[in-house]
């Protein structure tokens, strides 16, 4: 694979507009969009996996987080006691490629979600008292284990996403939602 960072950039550009558009964003939420390192990542991970439809994998994930962080159907997303089965769980909707390298994309998906779990892990408290069901909360995950599990599948192909995505500022950063 030869895509570089500034090639991906292009076609980041055009396929955040695109999306955005087909959603009928107002001009603040494109911004927020394109701008998004989650929303970025999502719709890299067909292109760094090789799939045969790259563009087309990248815009229908995009189309699912978008409606994972819009109302009303953001709902329909949310942390259940069915999705502590698996960090990846809930994300997996995510992974419906036409094709390409299966770990590659389930280590992007496990970048995924190790800031989902950094989130878990900063929204305890607020979760705690807004009543909201958090995997931490219900002592249904060990930050530690699941943290490693997760950051073990990633490193198995870390260096495919290292021109693109920078782990530690990537799982730090504010899940966009």
């Amino acid at each position: 694979m030869g895509l570089t960072p500034a090639q991906f950039e292009k076609i980041w550009v055009k396929l955040s507009s695109d999306t955005a558009a087909s959603f009928s964003l107002p001009l603040e939420e494109k911004r927020k969009l394109r701008k998004s390192n989650t929303a970025r990542l999502i719709a890299l991970i067909p292109f760094i996996s090789e799939s045969p439809q790259p563009e087309r994998d990248a815009v229908s994930s995009l189309a699912i987080y978008i409606l994972s962080i819009k109302f009303p159907t953001k709902m329909y997303y949310s942390h259940t006691e069915e999705d502590d089965k698996d960090i990846m769980q809930r994300l997996k909707n995510l992974l419906n490629y036409s094709g390409g390298n299966i770990a590659i994309q389930h280590s992007g998906l496990a970048l995924l979600s190790l800031k989902m779990l950094k989130g878990y892990k900063r929204d305890m408290e607020r979760d705690r008292i807004t009543n909201k069901y958090n995997p931490l909360n219900s002592g249904k995950w060990d930050f530690t284990s699941v943290y490693s599990t997760a950051a073990a599948v990633y490193e198995e192909h870390a260096a495919v996403f290292s021109p693109f995505i920078e782990r530690k500022s990537f799982e730090e950063s504010y899940w966009e939602g």
